[in-house]
Order: C-alpha cells, then sequence, then structure tokens
C-alpha cells in the first residue's frame, strides 16, 4: 500500500483472503468476529466494495463522517473514497462483494444503462437502503458469485462477468428507486453530466480532449468544465484519464497484447507517452505493472 491508497490486493491481504478469482474479484460472508480479527488502516480505496448488512448493526468512517449500516443497508464503496475504521455490533451478519477497480469500470464503459451509477457516485452519498422484499434477492446474487469463485471450470470468467453484471444491475434498480430515473426532472448540470458520460464513455479511447465533448454537446469548453466540476469535484481530465486507466490497467493484466499495441489502441501519440502516463497513474510502467501481475496469478 503507498501514500493510504488501498488497493484490492492489499484489501484481500488484511482480511487473510485466499478465495478470489484471479485477485479480480471476491466475495466474503461477514460476521461480527470476523470483523474484529482485522485491522484495515484509514485510506483511499481504488477498488470498489460493496457491503450489505443482514442483520445486527456496523459503523464506517466514510469521508471523516461515521455510519451507522442497520438491516438491510447497502455501502457502495468506490475509487477515491476515504474509509476510515469500522465496527460492528455482535449479532452483525452481511456480505460484502469486492473487485478491482478496472473489472468494475470496464464493465460501465460497455453498458449505457450504467451511465447512472457514474451520476450517483459523483453526486450523492454512497448508501442505499434494500427493502425488505427484495433483500434476499440481492443476498441471493451476491452468494452465487461467492459460491461461483469457489467452482473452478473453463467457463468462470464467462460466468462470473454475467453474474456481477447481474448484481450490478439490481443495484442500480435500487439507485432508480431512491433518486427520480426521470432525466427531464434532474437538475441542468445533471442532466448535462449524464449526457458527457455517455459520450465519454463511447469515445473516451479515441478522444482525449474536452473540445471534442464540448463541440458534440454544443456548449463552450468552459461551461461543461464548469458543471462536471460543480457535479463532480472533479475536471474532465480527470474522468477520461481514469477511463484510460482502467482500461490500460484491463489490457496490460488479462491480455499479451504489444504495450505499443495497446497505446496506438488508447490513441496516444506513441508508446512513451503512453508510459508516462500510466507511470503517473500507477506509480510503475506498464511493463513492471503487467509482470506483477503475472506474479500475483
Amino acid at each position: 500500500m503507498q501514500n493510504n491508497i488501498i488497493q484490492f490486493r492489499d484489501f484481500l491481504n488484511y482480511y487473510h483472503i485466499d478465495s478470489s478469482y484471479n485477485g479480480r474479484i471476491a466475495c466474503l460472508r461477514l460476521d461480527s468476529a470476523f470483523v474484529k480479527s482485522v485491522s484495515v488502516p484509514a485510506g483511499y480505496m481504488n477498488m470498489f466494495s460493496f457491503v450489505l448488512v443482514q442483520k445486527g448493526s456496523l459503523c464506517f468512517d466514510i469521508n471523516y463522517k461515521t455510519v451507522t449500516l442497520e438491516r438491510g443497508d447497502m455501502l457502495l464503496v468506490f475509487p477515491n473514497l476515504f474509509v476510515g475504521g469500522v465496527s460492528a455490533s455482535n449479532d452483525f451478519e452481511g456480505l460484502n462483494l469486492l473487485c478491482e477497480r478496472y473489472m468494475v469500470e470496464h464493465l460501465l464503459t460497455i453498458n449505457s444503462a450504467y451511465n447512472r451509477f457514474s451520476l450517483f457516485f459523483n453526486t450523492c452519498f454512497p448508501l442505499i437502503h434494500v427493502a425488505e422484499n427484495f433483500l434476499a434477492e440481492l443476498a441471493y446474487s451476491m452468494e452465487h458469485i461467492l459460491r461461483q469463485i469457489g467452482a473452478e471450470n473453463i467457463y468462470q470468467e464467462d460466468i462470473l462477468t454475467h453474474l456481477l453484471h447481474v448484481c450490478l444491475l439490481q443495484i442500480l434498480a435500487l439507485i432508480e428507486d431512491r433518486n427520480d430515473s426521470d432525466a427531464a426532472k434532474l437538475k441542468h448540470a445533471e442532466t448535462l453530466f449524464l449526457r458527457f458520460v455517455d459520450l465519454a464513455l463511447t469515445n473516451y479511447k479515441k478522444e482525449h480532449q474536452i473540445k471534442f465533448y464540448a463541440d458534440k454537446m454544443c456548449v463552450s469548453t468552459t461551461y461543461l468544465s464548469r458543471v462536471v466540476r460543480q457535479v463532480t469535484g472533479k475536471t474532465v481530465n480527470d474522468f477520461l484519464s481514469g477511463l484510460l486507466y482502467s482500461e490500460a490497467c484491463r489490457l496490460l493484466g488479462n491480455t499479451d497484447r504489444y504495450i505499443n499495441a495497446i497505446a496506438e489502441e488508447l490513441c496516444f501519440t506513441d508508446q512513451s507517452s503512453f508510459g508516462k502516463f500510466f507511470k503517473s497513474k500507477a506509480g510503475l510502467s506498464p511493463q513492471a505493472y503487467r509482470q506483477q501481475k503475472k506474479a500475483a496469478k
């Protein structure tokens, strides 16, 4: 762990989890004894984690605010969220689905329905409540992922990707219930941001500059920049570079494609510029990252 940034594998090590799929996805049954047995330091999460409380209560420090989760509450931990100490009631029981960052972000780029996730992650406190009549169904989906992680077969990755997709859509349905799903009733800035997200997810590999998106949306670059910062607290460049970095991690970690071919696919001017970009994000070169991922498998 570097600079208080908690990577997916750091989390697995802290929890002494040896059951995961290629170090990319894990699902845990939680109880009070389990929570008390580990000590995860406070830090910024560079991963996705979905915590569902089935019984009792669980306390987190989220962005320096203490939050208590009761039965039916789900915490959606996403990259760059600051998570502090965790404590649980003696009768606590729950489930925790954990995914390496690029695995979820790749899914976000291939399904336009997930645009609402981007809005939720950037504008809402990451806590939703699961109605009692849906709690067992969502828990079953998470437990299905847990079971599949231990069921090795030639289609395991495809099955897990499908199950994760189902689970994310179920969570998205809860988000839609919490927020008015009629885009016409959203604030103008939020509606514009959703249009930007849709364009970004389709074009981020080829178009790295704000001017392309502003022109497509018939607004000025200044206005688009202001709206994205207003909604997310981040710049357009932050958003686009996050997508590029996520896809670069996926291609480096899960394919044998030459690094110059990856640089070309992501429309960097050359391999050198891609290497500088990647090292600024990961702290190591693309080749070193690939070797690290292979050694961990």
